[in-house]
């Protein structure tokens, strides 16, 4: 089992929902449209678009949420097949 407090951008963004299936066990799963309004649990995804397209009402993204642990959770959002973003949060977060 992968080290789960050391979840970086680089050792998982070149892996599939399926590959991280595999090393975290099954996930939630919310596709979505991004637009300017989101909730604080999504507001960093607006970093990662420019204005037009959040703006186009066109830009859907997949989240994908694992339970790491009884405490942790993993994020990891993508556009089409391609990694956004992830965020690690305790599962008491009030967002």
């Amino acid at each position: 089992m992968s080290d789960k407090t050391e979840i970086t951008a680089e050792k998982i963004k070149d892996k599939s929902i399926e590959q991280l299936s595999q090393i975290y066990g099954p996930p939630t799963t919310v596709e979505f449209i991004l637009d300017d309004n989101v909730s604080e649990f999504r507001v960093g995804l607006l970093n990662e678009f420019d204005k037009d397209q959040t703006a186009s009402g066109n830009l859907i993204v997949n989240e994908i949420t694992f339970s790491l642990n009884e405490e942790d959770n993993l994020t990891v959002w993508y556009h089409g097949t391609d990694y956004v973003r992830h965020m690690v949060y305790g599962k008491m977060t009030d967002f």
